[in-house]
């Protein structure tokens, strides 16, 4: 959400990192030195087209993947029109009950989100190796999990739990300060008090104890989570009972 990219903007930026955000490529030059031995030794320059341009030893491109589902579609495997994965069910079987497939290759379809996506997770790829184990042992599938990831960001543990949708209100428990020196805090995205997804930052134990609030659709109160003076783990447990009473 708009919120966290804010707030990882103003942190990259306090941590001396310049972002040229909206910029377009005009130019690029590399020279290398003309002995071998020392040709690390080049400079990259770039040049932007509002006519600034940057100079730099290493240069990393980052511009996303697709799938390698070449092997598939000479197999003659279904594909997921939509995000370019091979279809598999619950249990990772293709379109070819012999021949199962798992990880970021996988287009599955996720009953939380009620859609099929590619995850490309370590955790989505492990949770998939256990279920085409089971489909191919003619075992029930395990559990699907909620999504999950994590990443290490300036100082501070990102955990998200599920993923960003247009509809969701936000409520913040704790306090977004981008340049302090260990912030704690978790954005919680709701749908009538229902949790969705959540931005965890260095709050990977809070999060867990939110995730059974997820994982069974139990709506929380947005107010009391966003006060810091009401304790999580009573309030989580408390939703559960209000859920289970009702």
């Amino acid at each position: 959400p708009a919120a966290l990219s804010n707030w990882l903007a103003e942190r990259a930026r306090h941590a001396g990192v310049d972002l040229r955000l909206d910029a377009r490529i005009a130019r690029t030059d590399w020279q290398p030195h003309a002995d071998a031995a020392v040709r690390h030794q080049a400079r990259f320059k770039i040049e932007l087209q509002d006519a600034s341009s940057i100079e730099a030893d290493v240069v990393v491109v980052a511009i996303g993947l697709v799938p390698d589902v070449s092997l598939a579609a000479q197999a003659g495997l279904a594909l997921d029109p939509a995000n370019g994965g091979i279809a598999v069910d619950a249990a990772c079987r293709s379109s070819d009950p012999n021949i199962y497939a798992a990880g970021d290759c996988a287009s599955q379809h996720r009953r939380h989100l009620n859609m099929a996506l590619r995850l490309e997770s370590w955790q989505n790829a492990n949770e998939q190796a256990r279920a085409a184990a089971a489909g191919m042992l003619d075992q029930p599938a395990p559990a699907e999990p909620y999504p999950w990831f994590w990443t290490d960001q300036y100082g501070c543990n990102v955990q998200m739990l599920g993923l960003p949708q247009p509809d969701l209100v936000y409520a913040c428990r704790g306090v977004p300060q981008a340049q302090a020196e260990a912030p704690k805090f978790i954005w919680l995205g709701h749908r009538d008090g229902v949790p969705v997804h959540a931005i965890a930052i260095n709050a990977g134990g809070d999060l867990r104890q939110l995730r059974v609030l997820f994982e069974q659709g139990i709506a929380i109160d947005p107010e009391r989570y966003a006060d810091e003076t009401v304790a999580l783990k009573p309030l989580v447990k408390a939703c559960q009972q209000n859920a289970a009473a009702s």
